[in-house]
């Protein structure tokens, strides 16, 4: 028997946010990707069409409450583009601007751990242009983890540059200058250079040498994206 959608968001959300993320799911018809662990982005918002909803991806490796805190920076995508389009910058103030409102209104709703509320409220009013979180705030929601799945595997921004890494899916990288949010990367084994997330979990390496839902529902989960 399949799960039902509150079932399949109560496996990746806090418990008091299943009812209202559910609802807003439906009432503004978006259709949430849960995805497998992505090293390049933790989230994204695609505008719908006529033919297609609008719709949210979130990376399904993370824990109940950085799920929640990357699901309210994409639904903060979504109301700006209802309200301005593509007329204003992707992480501009409005976008800050909602962010906020919406941590702030999740916080006031207890929907996030006690121990996280005064460090999420302090974040709300100082959201950066770019990310979903400062390093500070990644650092106490990575608590939560659970069962020191990352011990050895710090965020990328906590590592120096030139520093040879792993990701979760085994590939080798060396850490070269950041983009925005991310940091470009250069692919050991293809020699490609990638972007990745600064808060994904690196396992840093020793040097080696000199490295240049279907339609008619709102939720389904994807292990196939990259």
């Amino acid at each position: 028997m399949r799960p039902t959608e509150k079932e399949l968001l109560g496996s990746y959300l806090p418990a008091e946010a299943v009812e209202p993320v559910l609802e807003l799911l439906k009432e503004h018809r978006i259709h949430l990707i849960i995805t497998r662990n992505r090293i390049s982005k933790l989230g994204d918002f695609k505008p719908g069409n006529a033919k297609r909803s609008h719709t949210i991806t979130v990376n399904g490796s993370l824990n109940k409450y950085s799920f929640l805190l990357v699901f309210l920076h994409e639904l903060s995508h979504f109301f700006v583009y209802e309200q301005c389009g593509h007329r204003v910058r992707p992480h501009g103030k409005e976008w800050k601007q909602q962010f906020g409102a919406l941590v702030r209104k999740a916080v006031q709703d207890g929907m996030f751990h006690a121990s996280l509320e005064n460090e999420l409220t302090a974040y709300s009013y100082r959201v950066k242009a770019t990310g979903m979180a400062d390093i500070a705030l990644s650092m106490a929601l990575a608590k939560f983890d659970g069962d020191n799945a990352f011990i050895g595997w710090p965020f990328l921004d906590e590592l120096p540059r030139d520093v040879v890494f792993q990701t979760m899916n085994g590939r080798t990288f060396v850490k070269e200058e950041k983009v925005r949010t991310r940091y470009r990367c250069l692919c050991v084994d293809s020699k490609r250079r990638y972007l990745i997330s600064h808060l994904a979990r690196v396992k840093p390496l020793p040097a080696t040498g000199q490295q240049g839902v279907s339609e008619n529902h709102q939720i389904h989960t994807d292990q196939t994206k990259p």
